[in-house]
């Protein structure tokens, strides 16, 4: 029996308040809803691969599991505010439900194909609710959105303080180093001067070379940042926000030349920029992936 439209979009109503909650609690926003003919929701879900860690649980997936074992499922309908995945339409084809709703199909195009060859009732509303949830998450989460559909995606990194001639090129080697298989790093500077000689040292100590480096400005980083990291004080207030930077974090560190004022030679500076690269190591390696789940 073909489902009443309005009584699909009642449905898809409650699917969307499945998909906001799950973004409230930092996951992706799809959500899913089974009901009855009648509109009876026996089950509700949404997509907790990141609340949960678990990678298959896809907002229908979610909601299947939450209906448990049963014997009815030829009388349900699946409402799903995004097209399904190969997966979750498996496992609806699975269980023979023979009604679909779907939110929208713009933003990804799922496998509804195997609906039509099965004949599958096939519902898309097109709301646009349902897009501007996809939008924002494709947006401000781009790389979270690519791993829950298996492709790759490579975050975009910048690190920035005034000269960008210490710390941010410190930062940035580090970065290059312990995450360049899955990141593209930068670094700028409010004020661009000169790459530090010191910097560099204390950086080849370590086995980093940053000596072709060079001092940049914010005009030379990419239009687009997943997240900019302001690592002093003078660029945290110079810089309330970065252009096309969708995160912004602020990481102050000291500054190893002015802690190594008044030091009379460059061995007797080193320690300062010892310390400051080593700083920057641990957050680097402990903190930055934190950033990009």
């Amino acid at each position: 029996m073909a489902i009443d439209r309005s009584l699909a979009v009642r449905l898809m109503n409650a699917a969307i308040e499945q998909a906001e909650k799950g973004w409230s609690e930092g996951g992706i926003p799809i959500g899913s809803v089974l009901a009855r003919a009648d509109g009876t929701i026996v089950a509700r879900g949404h997509n907790q691969r990141v609340q949960s860690g678990d990678p298959i649980l896809h907002a229908e997936m979610d909601c299947i599991r939450k209906a448990g074992r049963r014997n009815d499922w030829s009388e349900l309908t699946l409402v799903s505010t995004l097209s399904p995945c190969p997966m979750c339409t498996g496992t609806a084809l699975l269980y023979k439900v023979p009604r679909i709703v779907i939110g929208e199909n713009r933003t990804f195009m799922g496998a509804e194909h195997w609906f039509a060859e099965t004949g599958v009732e096939v519902i898309v509303l097109d709301d646009p609710r349902c897009v501007e949830l996809m939008h924002r998450l494709q947006r401000e989460k781009p790389g979270l959105w690519a791993e829950d559909i298996g492709e790759s995606y490579r975050h975009q990194v910048a690190f920035v303080c005034t000269a960008n001639s210490c710390r941010s090129q410190m930062a940035e080697g580090w970065a290059r180093a312990i995450h360049g298989e899955r990141l593209d790093v930068f670094s700028a500077g409010i004020r661009p001067s000169t790459l530090n000689p010191l910097a560099v040292r204390a950086m080849a100590e370590v086995g980093i070379d940053i000596s072709a480096h060079a001092s940049k400005t914010l005009a030379d980083l990419p239009g687009k940042l997943d997240i900019a990291m302001t690592v002093c004080s003078g660029a945290d207030q110079a810089c309330p926000t970065l252009p096309g930077a969708v995160r912004r974090v602020h990481v102050p560190f000291d500054d190893p030349p002015h802690l190594a004022h008044g030091t009379r030679t460059e061995d007797e500076a080193m320690p300062h920029y010892r310390r400051v690269r080593d700083e920057i190591r641990a957050w680097v390696e402990r903190e930055l992936p934190k950033l990009l789940q």
